[in-house]
């Protein structure tokens, strides 16, 4: 039946973010962090997608200070790992501050198939989309290479429900006005256009710190 269709089709899945430390005088992952991840973990979802900023990332000034950093997030996140949920995670602003936070990212998180920070995932008849807003020389915008992938695999997403994600928003709303996909509202306006044209679900964001 169409109602049977539908409930074998239904998935929850989670979004979550910036959860980085506050500052150098508190460096350990936020308590909220800890209940965010036992929260999720008890929704049982189909995947986790977290918006970026994991870590401090400025006070990365070492290979080994930036290990320490992304190790002690994925402490925290270890309920998530343990229970084998996946979790896909875009590259906020914090995890670029330094070559070596930037190259600590990138050697855990980046698609082990296209060796590329941004890739989408496909789950039962949604697709899901991580984009890249951090990109060096191209921090503020989808462009270049990434835009044409990405409008092929929107192409490819026929059918299915789409769920981007990235962390500038184009939209920025009482913080970060002058430094997220807005700092070039043309190559915004692109990328807003292509998620009109390709019925795109909804965009999840980070770098803001409110719920909107």
């Amino acid at each position: 039946s169409t109602a049977g269709q539908h409930e074998e089709q239904a998935l929850n899945f989670v979004v979550m973010g910036d959860n980085r430390p506050a500052s150098v005088f508190r460096p350990e992952q936020p308590y909220i962090y800890h209940k965010a991840v036992e929260k999720a973990v008890a929704l049982d979802p189909v995947l986790i997608l977290n918006t970026g900023d994991l870590v401090l990332g400025y006070d990365a000034c070492s290979q080994e200070r930036a290990r320490e950093e992304f190790d002690d997030f994925e402490k925290a996140t270890a309920p998530i790992r343990e229970k084998d949920i996946p979790l896909y995670i875009t590259m906020g602003n914090h995890s670029g501050y330094t070559e070596f936070a930037r190259e600590a990212f990138a050697e855990r998180y980046k698609n082990k198939e296209t060796g590329t920070l941004y890739y989408s995932v496909d789950v039962k008849n949604c697709h899901f989309i991580v984009l890249c807003s951090e990109l060096e020389n191209e921090a503020s915008q989808i462009t270049g290479r990434q835009l044409e992938w990405l409008k092929g695999d929107l192409k490819r997403a026929g059918g299915k429900h789409v769920f981007v994600m990235l962390h500038r928003p184009l939209y920025p709303k009482i913080e970060h006005l002058k430094d997220s996909l807005n700092k070039y509202p043309e190559k915004r306006d692109e990328l807003a256009g292509l998620f009109k044209q390709y019925n795109v679900d909804m965009v999840f964001a980070g770098h803001v710190h409110v719920y909107n």
